[in-house]
């Protein structure tokens, strides 16, 4: 019983309102991802999660180049974009031009309420928010979890989890089951 009444009040302490930082980082990244804009969705992630990415890429894709080989390359953004010009790319440019082969769907809100924040590894933090839509756009809300980190004093998006996934995939050959336009999401 002593236990069961720690780990309650454990949980209870895990998953915070999140604060006004962290729930505008997690708005803005959901408009940017609902905009279409994938150098708006690049802005709202935090640069030092993009510049890792790009990091990690590049490597593979130049250790893949000393044998000869662009398969990689070819999977993440076509056979006719070379080495050289990805290796010249700003690391937004560089997920802009990733993100033409992945796809994240989402919707516009009209309100953005901050449910939960829920500490995760390497300081980053799982806020769960309920979306709203304008009243011409329908009645369902949605609940949606973004992973922020902190960026100076305010917040920032991190690479989300299902694109990470979706790269995996591009890079194993993997075929997914199409477009995962609600990946993420549940009704209430």
């Amino acid at each position: 019983l002593i236990l069961f009444g720690l780990l309650a009040c454990g949980l209870a302490h895990a998953a915070d309102k999140p604060n006004a930082g962290q729930r505008k980082a997690a708005e803005q990244f959901l408009a940017a991802v609902a905009s279409g804009d994938q150098q708006s969705v690049a802005y709202a992630i935090h640069p030092a999660e993009l510049d890792a990415l790009r990091a990690r890429l590049l490597t593979q894709m130049r250790d893949e180049a000393k044998r000869n080989d662009n398969t990689i390359r070819a999977r993440l953004f076509g056979p006719g974009l070379p080495l050289a010009n990805l290796e010249r790319m700003t690391s937004p440019d560089f997920y802009t031009a990733l993100a033409r082969r992945l796809s994240m769907g989402g919707r516009e809100y009209e309100k953005v309420e901050g449910l939960a924040a829920i500490p995760d590894k390497n300081d980053t933090v799982l806020v769960v928010v309920r979306g709203k839509p304008a009243k011409e756009r329908g009645t369902v809300s949605t609940v949606r979890v973004v992973a922020v980190k902190p960026y100076g004093k305010d917040w920032k998006a991190t690479v989300p989890a299902e694109i990470e996934a979706q790269i995996e995939d591009l890079i194993s050959g993997r075929h997914g089951l199409g477009p995962s336009s609600g990946a993420g999401e549940m009704k209430r």
